[in-house]
């Protein structure tokens, strides 16, 4: 019991650190979206939904680049090192870090590859601007989770908030316009 009351202000701190980190997260994603929005044209030849179902799946492709470069720095950190052997236990702490990026960035990559996929059709030519800024936004906090979690596990709140507003904002909406269509 010591243990833990000992700890209650520590964690707490910690817990500071975090929520600072998802409040400038936010602010940063709404910041993003709005400056892509005013500097973003209007995309031309954007009539049919299979045009705009092209462009989602062409945007993603920004989702499979900051993947790829999670796994490329663990290839790279185990062809350099003593864990060139993955059973033998000998990853370093940034090694671990690229893995959980990866993880994490394959499961929110996966939701808004499919999210953008199925909102590229309910947008018009108007609104499908919301797919490639979603994107960019998307990318910037990837790399804000995976440098700040380099520093500080802590410091990986940012860009995980901006990932993840941006993915349950998208999927959310989406998942409206889908009931919608069915019931309404």
């Amino acid at each position: 019991m010591a243990s833990s009351a000992t700890s209650s202000p520590e964690l707490r701190a910690k817990q500071r650190v975090v929520i600072r980190g998802v409040v400038g997260g936010v602010v940063a994603t709404v910041g993003m979206a709005v400056a892509l929005h005013a500097w973003l044209p209007p995309i031309a030849g954007m009539e049919q939904p299979v045009d705009r179902l092209v462009l989602a799946l062409r945007c993603n492709v920004f989702v499979a680049l900051v993947l790829w470069a999670g796994i490329h720095a663990i290839a790279r950190s185990r062809i350099r090192s003593e864990s060139i052997d993955p059973l033998a236990g000998k990853e370093t702490r940034a090694m671990r870090v690229h893995a959980n990026y990866v993880d994490n960035t394959m499961q929110q990559g996966s939701l808004f590859v499919i999210t953008t996929a199925a909102l590229s059709t309910f947008l018009d030519g108007e609104t499908i601007r919301v797919i490639p800024i979603a994107t960019g936004v998307f990318v910037v906090g990837r790399v804000l989770f995976w440098v700040g979690y380099l520093r500080d596990p802590l410091w990986r709140a940012p860009g995980m908030a901006m990932t993840l507003v941006t993915v349950v904002g998208m999927l959310f909406y989406t998942v409206y316009r889908v009931v919608w269509l069915t019931v309404g």
